[in-house]
């Protein structure tokens, strides 16, 4: 049964926001008919043209327009631990769902207000108020993973419909996970489609073989050369592209694998399925391939899906190795590298009309041990520029913003799941939704076009050089519960 929306709260009009104003123009779903909007965002957004979808604002004093029949709101203000509870009381109203696409606010927190409206709620990555600067020594103390358990032991009592991380990625590339293990059992093993049929893709995972998912990310997107130097480009979110960058690594490592580097805290690999490098993500590569480009060297950059994918997966002693595999732009190099020096240049996120070509391919990279040899195959998409759904939006975004759109659509079907992660969400409902802003979306047994060395991190990493550690071999005890 589906819930009537009264009023949509976006934390954060960025570009995300933008893609879903976009999407949600073109489809124009009933559920968006006749709703109060209240965005919140510290930006000027008077001239962002996807607002059109809304009535006209007017200044009602230096933080606050609306519009004349008031239905739609915009705060010019800020987020903070120290004012969210006093601005979203008094602005969040009854049947509300809360849209967080901001960056530095407290997941836990607006969870926990969302559950006492009785809203719904969705975002597109867990986050610390104003994310700390990591200490590369806390890598386990200051992880995703950790941050997920304990919104999880908090939470048990929500009964509202609410997703954590659900967009590309992390979001769509997980539905793509489940549907690609579908796509493979059909080739490998046809025996499995009554476990299929049960959802129980943690035993079609420990038979078909699988050792490792990569969700690689290749993107090839480039700025016009007349476009003015002032600042560092990326194609999303600079800020969460720095903060993600300069984390320490987290490698969720699978059972398959018996050797880690001795430097590396491993001691909470049963728990957390994860291990974590004393250095950040920006300096930790590993090997991929994506179809349209070739051969990957992405950055292990830590992302919530490859632990909730790997923890979806687990059986027993039993679980995949899964790690977001990201080689960006040119632009968003530039922008590490800048960012090595000084974390708050100036940034922002390129358009679709300031990029002058290049694509951006992302999908999942899945690894199976059978009894032929190591096979591999992808199912991903690739999005052209010229694919974008707008001109002030690029691919990058087009991407993400079809994710959120198709996780909106499946919590007002289903109101009362409680707090979910994208694994849960139906895949082929949300693929369905997605698909026609994905571009070129294919499933392909990759296995003669990519010949890795092997499926284990001594096989695929690049930097730090395998050759340069020292390596040791460990022992796994079954998991505890995560």
């Amino acid at each position: 049964m589906s819930k009537t929306i009264e009023q949509w709260v976006f934390l954060g009009v960025g570009g995300v926001a933008r893609a879903l104003m976009e999407i949600l123009q073109k489809e124009k779903p009933d559920w968006l008919v006749r709703n109060k909007v209240l965005l919140i965002e510290p930006m000027d957004i008077k001239e962002i043209s996807t607002l059109r979808l809304f009535p006209a604002l007017e200044k009602i004093h230096e933080e606050r327009f609306e519009s004349k029949d008031k239905s739609c709101i915009w705060l010019k203000t800020a987020i903070t631990e120290k004012n969210y509870l006093e601005i979203l009381e008094k602005e969040v109203h009854e049947n509300a769902f809360i849209v967080n696409l901001s960056t530095r606010i407290g997941t836990l927190d607006i969870l926990l207000f969302a559950e006492k409206k009785g809203a719904l709620y969705i975002d597109t990555a867990l986050d610390w108020w104003d994310d700390p600067v990591t200490d590369l020594d806390r890598g386990y103390q200051d992880s995703l993973t950790l941050l997920e358990q304990s919104i999880h032991q908090k939470t048990r009592h929500v009964r509202n419909s609410m997703v954590y991380t659900y967009g590309m990625n992390p979001g769509i590339v997980s539905s793509m996970a489940l549907v690609g293990l579908e796509k493979v059992a059909k080739i490998l093993d046809p025996s499995l489609e009554s476990l299929i049929a049960l959802k129980q893709y943690h035993l079609v995972a420990e038979r078909l073989g699988l050792t490792t998912i990569q969700i690689v990310e290749r993107d090839t997107q480039y700025p016009e050369k007349t476009l003015t130097r002032n600042c560092y480009y990326n194609t999303w979110s600079p800020t969460g592209f720095i903060d993600e960058a300069f984390d320490s690594c987290a490698y969720t490592m699978g059972t398959h694998e018996n050797f880690v580097p001795q430097n590396v805290d491993k001691e909470h690999r049963e728990e957390s399925l994860q291990i974590f490098f004393p250095c950040p993500s920006i300096d930790v590569i590993a090997k991929s391939y994506e179809p349209r480009g070739g051969e990957v060297h992405g950055r292990i950059i830590p992302h919530q899906e490859a632990h909730s994918l790997a923890r979806y997966l687990k059986n027993g002693d039993y679980w995949p190795s899964v790690y977001y595999c990201y080689e960006p732009s040119d632009s968003g190099k530039e922008l590490l590298e800048a960012a090595r020096k000084d974390r708050n240049i100036p940034t922002r996120f390129l358009s679709r009309k300031e990029i002058a070509g290049g694509y951006d391919s992302i999908g999942c990279l899945m690894y199976f041990r059978t009894p032929e040899g190591l096979r591999t195959f992808w199912i991903g998409s690739v999005v052209e520029n010229s694919d974008s759904i707008s001109m002030d939006v690029n691919a990058t975004l087009t991407q993400v913003g079809s994710g959120v759109y198709a996780a909106i659509s499946y919590l007002i079907e289903n109101p009362h799941l409680g707090l979910i992660s994208p694994e849960e969400i139906d895949p082929h409902y949300a693929l369905n939704l997605a698909t026609p802003y994905l571009g070129r979306a294919d499933f392909i047994e990759t296995t003669t076009l990519h010949q890795p060395e092997g499926d284990t991190l001594y096989d695929l990493m690049v930097v730090p050089n395998k050759n340069l550690l020292s390596w040791e071999k460990v022992v796994v005890k079954e998991a505890q519960l995560v």
